[in-house]
């Protein structure tokens, strides 16, 4: 599993990802460990859907709100799981951990189900949520 985060989510936090995911056989990297700051969301979401098997953390609802980045992240047949308003106000350190207690899950369901939306919940014991799009 490749996991791609969003602009609006600290690089660092993907790179400790990354750490962490690395040695069982996962990609973590932040937008721009690959585009340019100003690479709009259209674009990174149709070449990160050509290449497949990448899933988005982003604490962006336009991607699900906009029609033309909704479009553009349907047609990519990408999985995002987008912050709930809980993780948002979470500090970086927080998110991280967050992202990794649910890492298993994460990668459970979208073997399962690979694409959609999904809310990212806090809590551990917490069910994912899927967004309609």
């Amino acid at each position: 599993m490749r996991a791609f985060f969003d602009n609006n989510i600290a690089p660092f936090v993907a790179h400790a990802v990354q750490k962490v995911v690395n040695p069982l056989g996962h990609e973590a990297i932040a937008k721009l460990d690959r585009f340019s700051r100003d690479a709009q969301d259209i674009d990174w979401l149709s070449e990160l859907g050509k290449e497949g098997n990448w899933i988005v953390f982003t604490a962006d609802k336009r991607i699900l709100r906009n029609p033309i980045e909704r479009r553009a992240f349907h047609a990519s047949g990408l999985t995002a799981f987008v912050f709930s308003p809980a993780v948002r106000k979470l500090d970086s350190r927080q998110r991280t951990a967050t992202i990794l207690w649910h890492w298993d899950r994460i990668s459970e369901l979208t073997a399962l189900q690979s694409r959609g939306a999904y809310w990212m919940p806090l809590n551990r014991s917490a069910r994912f949520q899927q967004i309609r799009i």
